[in-house]
């Protein structure tokens, strides 16, 4: 999806280098100190920074890289071919191309230990593989660790990372394969979303073996310790300096999940011994000070600075951290969504009813995702800078067509709610597999490609407004609520929507038809047998709790029964329903029954739900888009003001695009 660009807001995009690039009301104090903390009507600390602190500190003398000229490796952005850099829009919100086009993250991850992935082509092919298929899907974003421990989960632990030792930035293996991953993405119009060093699970089990662990007992050091603090602020100028002068760099990620740097109460870091300390205030003053030493570095090095935000792990963030959404150290501001019924359903495949929450729908989780990014935009985020999810992952557990269908639901749930991005999913956290990656972003990819349609035809003026959004300005009317669900935002007079059925049968004829093609194909349960009676757990739920239409009580006590045997951890009873050769169900009329009626109901079709309108005065028209393929199915008037409208027939999701006439 190649779009034109102008260059006609470059000069206001560069007046904002090292701020949140919005409208300069950023809660900022002026006279050297802080103001005064307030809070918000929801309990949530508006910490204000001091925008000058350190800011022009010494950044000490590590090298800034070499071969800084031709190639996109280095730390010139000229040459056929250069992508422009990314910033943040001049009325907040979302991110533009410098030269003046809405920037919509639509990504996956990686951990760069994929530059070592066993693949028959060669791990170059299959990088060059990985983002020709990025391309094909409008993928813009590739977000990697530039570090990694592989086989974290076996001795003897590993690391490797671009130095062997503090401040050496010697290995030159792995940073030619990286300066190689930055060309190859150029080529293909991604950007690279950098995380300096990865802080999940490897880096605690392997704290050791990582040359800052040996020399620091902690990541708590990290934002404590002077020289700690020096030695990290020496390596993001080493990697601006490699990287940092091209338009390929999409944006830093300064510490993934940055609760690593006090631990919270969990003592879950790093080494034995480290224990967490809850200081807010040291993590509050290393992100400021952190933020703005790179963004004056990649400064006077560039003209300016690519930007920074620091991700958080979990659903929300406690009162006292209300500064990871408005720092004056970072101009955007990221979660990943785990720790939540949400993060559960990506995550949780334990068969154990009580642990289980793979019953939970696809539109369940859709909807929370929905309030959540609400909250963050509406009133988490006081500056008006973009919030996106830069991380999220489905466990390797989940049945294809089920992680499909939950992407795409969660995806078009953040964009619809006034996310920047559609999220950025990790296609495989731990394993040096190629062909699984392959596999599972193959399986995504349609619904990539569907939201990178959609942005091409939101109007650009949605994107790049001055006007706060307004949420849920579309709505179903009370006959159609039960069978609908609708997420808007609205931003002045354009508006982006999103509608999905409430009726999931569709997704679970999906899910029991794929395993069972599976099995014909394979002889084997593939996914795994923990998968398949967690799916069964599923498999009731849905019948049960949408009503499927079979009324005899015999049916509806096999129907029981079988949600019985699964949650005893019977494999028979998946069995009985993908095979062996389907002879033994031919005879049994009950499960004939059931496949026949999985056959016969293979999706319902929402007919014509009814849709409440609420847009400003004037004249609009209103395109309804199929999400999968981003065809606009049909354009209808709408005036302005308050009223009910009727959409067309749709199965599964439709998508909204408000205008004006």
């Amino acid at each position: 999806m190649k779009r034109a660009f102008s260059i006609v807001l470059l000069t206001v995009a560069l007046a904002f280098p090292t701020g949140c690039g919005c409208d300069g009301d950023d809660d900022v104090g002026t006279d050297g100190g802080t103001k005064d903390e307030g809070t918000t009507d929801d309990g949530f600390f508006d910490v204000a920074q001091d925008a000058g602190q350190d800011a022009t500190q010494d950044t000490g003398t590590a090298d800034t890289g070499t071969d800084t000229g031709e190639k996109d490796g280095g730390g010139s952005d000229g040459g056929a071919g250069s992508l422009p850099w990314v910033v943040v829009a001049p009325g907040g919100r979302y991110f533009m191309t410098e030269d003046g086009k809405p920037f919509v993250p639509i990504g996956n991850q990686v951990a760069s230990h994929f530059l070592d992935f066993e693949s028959p082509v060669g791990w170059e092919a299959f990088i060059e593989e990985h983002l020709a298929r990025m391309e094909t899907y409008g993928e813009n974003v590739l977000r990697i660790d530039l570090d990694y421990a592989p086989n974290w989960t076996n001795e003897p632990h590993e690391y490797v990372g671009i130095e062997a030792d503090v401040g050496s930035f010697n290995n030159a293996t792995h940073i030619d394969k990286l300066d190689r991953v930055f060309e190859l993405a150029r080529n293909r119009g991604v950007r690279v979303h950098v995380v300096p060093w990865i802080t999940s699970p490897p880096m605690w089990v392997t704290w050791e073996n990582n040359p800052y662990g040996r020399r620091w007992a902690c990541p708590n050091d990290f934002m404590k310790a002077a020289d700690a603090i020096q030695a990290f602020g020496d390596r993001l100028e080493w990697i601006a300096g490699r990287w940092g002068g091209t338009g390929t760099f999409f944006g830093w990620d300064l510490m993934n999940e940055a609760g690593i740097l006090f631990c919270g109460t969990d003592g879950k870091c790093g080494g034995e011994g480290c224990t967490g300390d809850n200081d807010v205030s040291s993590l509050r003053d290393w992100i400021l000070q952190t933020g703005a030493r790179i963004s004056s570095h990649e400064t006077a090095l560039y003209g300016r600075a690519h930007p920074r935000l620091v991700s958080w792990w979990g659903l929300d963030v406690e009162g006292d951290l209300g500064f990871l959404f408005n720092s004056a150290g970072l101009d955007a501001t990221a979660t990943h969504l785990y720790g939540s019924k949400y993060g559960s359903y990506m995550w949780d495949y334990s068969a154990d009813p009580a642990k289980n929450n793979f019953n939970l729908g696809v539109l369940d989780a859709a909807i929370e995702v929905h309030q959540v990014v609400n909250r963050i935009v509406a009133s988490r985020v006081t500056d008006r800078r973009p919030y996106i999810e830069n991380e999220r992952y489905f466990n390797d557990y989940t049945m294809p067509s089920f992680h499909r269908e939950a992407e795409h639901f969660v995806s078009w749930a953040e964009l619809a709610s006034g996310a920047a991005g559609a999220g950025i999913t990790w296609l495989h956290p731990e394993f040096g597999d190629g062909e699984r990656v392959r596999v599972r972003h193959e399986n995504l990819g349609p619904v990539r490609r569907g939201l990178s349609w959609f942005v091409d035809l939101v109007p650009p003026e949605f994107f790049m407004s001055d006007d706060d959004p307004a949420f849920d300005a579309l709505s179903p009317d009370d006959r159609s609520r039960g069978e609908v669900a609708a997420i808007s935002v609205r931003r002045g007079r354009h508006l982006i929507g999103w509608m999905a059925g409430r009726d999931e049968t569709c997704i679970l004829f999906d899910a029991v038809n794929e395993v069972r093609e599976r099995y014909a194909t394979t002889g084997s349960l593939d996914p795994p047998e923990e998968a398949g009676l967690a799916m069964m757990l599923w498999v009731e739920r849905l019948l049960r709790g949408n009503g499927v239409a079979y009324s005899d009580p015999d049916y509806d006590g096999f129907v029981a029964e079988l949600g019985k045997d699964a949650r005893e951890r019977k494999p028979a009873i998946v069995l009985s329903l993908i095979g062996p050769a389907f002879d033994a169900l031919e005879a049994d009329e009950k499960r004939t029954r059931f496949l026949g009626g999985l056959s016969a109901n293979r999706c319902p079709v929402f007919l014509s739900p009814r849709i409440e309108f609420k847009m400003p005065a004037g004249d609009y028209l209103i395109d309804w888009v199929s999400d999968t393929e981003a065809v606009v199915v049909r354009t209808d008037p709408l005036p302005g003001g308050t009223g009910v409208l009727t959409a067309p027939a749709f199965e599964r999701h439709l998508a909204v695009i408000v205008r004006p006439k």
